[in-house]
């Protein structure tokens, strides 16, 4: 959307870099921080695997769970098949 969630996003070109230098296909990928979802999506991308947390059930809700499924339907992944999303908090 038009709203900015974070001070400080992470470009998607940046992660992408990161994840091609220290990741293979196939790798997995933790990212403690989910917030707006920049490494899941790329994750999902670089066909790696990929683990993320968020504290906050609104940013799971309002970006990171949008932006995981937006991006699997655009890798023509099957959500319920390969990822797998879960917040405590719901």
């Amino acid at each position: 959307p038009d709203v900015v969630p974070f001070e400080t996003p992470k470009p998607e070109k940046l992660v992408a870099r990161i994840l091609d230098i220290a990741t293979d296909e196939g790798d997995l990928v933790l990212d403690i921080y989910g917030g707006s979802g920049t490494t899941a999506s790329v994750a999902l991308q670089k066909k790696r695997k990929f683990i993320l947390t968020e504290r906050q059930t609104d940013t799971f809700k309002e970006f990171l769970l949008p932006r995981v499924e937006r991006q699997c339907l655009i890798e023509n992944i099957a959500l319920d098949n390969n990822v797998k999303l879960f917040c405590g908090n719901l």
